[in-house]
């Protein structure tokens, strides 16, 4: 830390204009390396944690099953859970089983 090439007085005018906050640290000399790594995770954590909030979805009530309400005509409308694509659902096991 004694031959850094930026001395620590310019570091800190540098780091105030920016609107950093300053953490010096050597590998070499083990000086640091844990705090400025905690402090780096926790503001990815707590980056991550604000961009999960901001992009859920308002609170809304919850809707019970299948029911819907939203029809301007006030009709309640009873749709399926689970669309097959192939019609109804094949029975494989229907010719599977056989007494000999």
């Amino acid at each position: 830390m004694d031959q850094c090439v930026v001395g620590p007085d310019e570091a800190e005018l540098v780091a105030r204009a920016l609107g950093c906050r300053l953490m010096r640290a050597s590998v070499k000399e083990d000086v640091n390396v844990g705090a400025v790594f905690r402090a780096l995770a926790a503001r990815c954590l707590s980056d991550m944690r604000r961009d999960d909030a901001d992009a859920l979805p308002p609170c809304q009530a919850p809707v019970i099953g299948t029911f819907t309400n939203h029809n301007s005509n006030g009709t309640i409308l009873l749709r399926p859970t689970k669309h097959r694509p192939g019609g109804k659902k094949k029975n494989v096991l229907r010719n599977a089983c056989r007494l000999l």
